[in-house]
């Protein structure tokens, strides 16, 4: 590290690879060199941090970094002879994603593309187009205006949703020597440190009074034992939407979760999400009881009453919605179903353990969210009894 009357400059190894890191006027910057990590890499990557700490004294620092960038960078750039804009910053970042990610799940990234390209912020009283502008000239002050106006846009979960992309993004950058400097990054940590509410589990009376509701109704009692299935197991509501008579071992001791299915497109969910659910009596009842005589092995456990999938998004707003009305049900969201099973079985003093390996929710997230349901009052086991 150099020091200076008005801060310092960091020489590090990332990626064996030299970088500076410093700030200027409360901005942060962080060049990467190109350099291998050597001592004559190092005596030259001290120079060009004596020479920011200088710039920044005199008043003479290049904001746009070029001044500071070894020859062989100024006249070659990583990537393309034109800085990147931030659209082909993201454009290209979707695109390296679309190599892992399944198609519908690139449609967060597309839609935070598009408000990339719908938002002007200003800068000395004249309007740019976000989009438009170089990404390696973008700015924590740019980041701060279009967070302000996502606000205006889109929910809060949606809204952190965009700002955890584009940090990425520009994470990404970083790596690939496109940009500098991640100017999202203080928004992104804002978003990590933010206060979540707890999870409000239904009661054992609302439980039972959906239920009902449920299976009394002309229109919706068809899912009556969809939603039971929800409430008896945690199971995500993807995941019971996706399930085959198939997935039950022959013996109905236990059921495979392994597939999801959401706006009519199947997928196998991670390998670490993926396991066998044990069934109780109850849960064996349900499911012999909707079992046909004819059915084959491929056919869906919880069909729609057509016999095709059931839309989540529509079951979700009309029956689910309709339902806890007529129950007198204060309105929760139906991924509360596998809330409710957590809480319950945890305030019943099943093994944390256990309960993470039947929701294949981690148990780092089962102290965060569902501590206060865990028995709080321990006991010690006499393990040998009388000496």
């Amino acid at each position: 590290m150099v020091k200076a009357s008005k801060g310092s400059v960091v020489v590090e190894s990332f990626k064996d690879r030299l970088r500076l890191r410093w700030r200027v006027a409360g901005k942060r910057y962080c060049l990467s060199l190109g350099l291998p990590d050597t001592q004559e890499s190092r005596m030259l990557a001290q120079l060009k941090a004596r020479q920011i700490e200088l710039d920044a004294i005199s008043g003479n620092f290049d904001t746009t970094l070029t001044k500071y960038k070894p020859q062989s960078l100024t006249e070659k750039p990583v990537n393309d002879a034109q800085p990147l804009t931030c659209a082909e910053l993201f454009q290209q970042f979707m695109e390296y994603k679309a190599q892992s990610l399944h198609p519908r799940s690139l449609d967060r990234y597309k839609t935070t593309l598009k408000y990339l390209h719908q938002f002007y912020y200003r800068e000395h009283e004249v309007r740019k187009l976000l989009a438009e502008q170089h990404a390696i000239a973008i700015a924590e002050s740019h980041a701060k205006q279009f967070n302000a106006w996502l606000k205006s846009k889109n929910a809060e979960r949606a809204r952190k949703e965009r700002l955890i992309l584009l940090n990425a993004c520009w994470n990404w950058g970083t790596t690939k020597g496109i940009v500098e400097t991640n100017p999202w990054l203080e928004l992104q940590k804002q978003v990590e440190s933010a206060p979540k509410q707890p999870p409000k589990p239904f009661t054992q009376e609302e439980v039972k009074a959906i239920l009902a509701a449920f299976k009394t109704h002309p229109q919706y009692k068809h899912y009556a034992n969809f939603v039971e299935f929800l409430f008896l197991t945690g199971v995500r509501t993807t995941e019971a939407i996706a399930l085959r008579w198939q997935h039950i071992n022959s013996d109905m001791s236990s059921i495979w979760i392994g597939e999801s299915m959401s706006r009519g497109v199947r997928q196998s969910i991670p390998a670490n999400k993926a396991r066998d659910i044990p069934l109780n009596d109850r849960i064996r009842l349900l499911l012999q009881s909707r079992k046909p005589e004819n059915h084959l092995p491929e056919d869906l456990i919880f069909p729609s009453p057509e016999g095709s999938l059931i839309d989540d998004r529509n079951f979700r707003n009309r029956a689910w919605v309709k339902i806890l009305e007529l129950a007198g049900v204060e309105y929760r969201k139906l991924s509360n179903t596998r809330h409710t099973f957590i809480c319950m079985c945890l305030a019943a003093g099943t093994n944390p353990c256990i309960v993470a390996q039947i929701t294949s929710c981690d148990l780092q997230s089962l102290d965060r969210d569902y501590a206060q349901y865990i028995p709080s009052v321990p006991t010690l086991p006499d393990l040998f009894g009388n000496w």
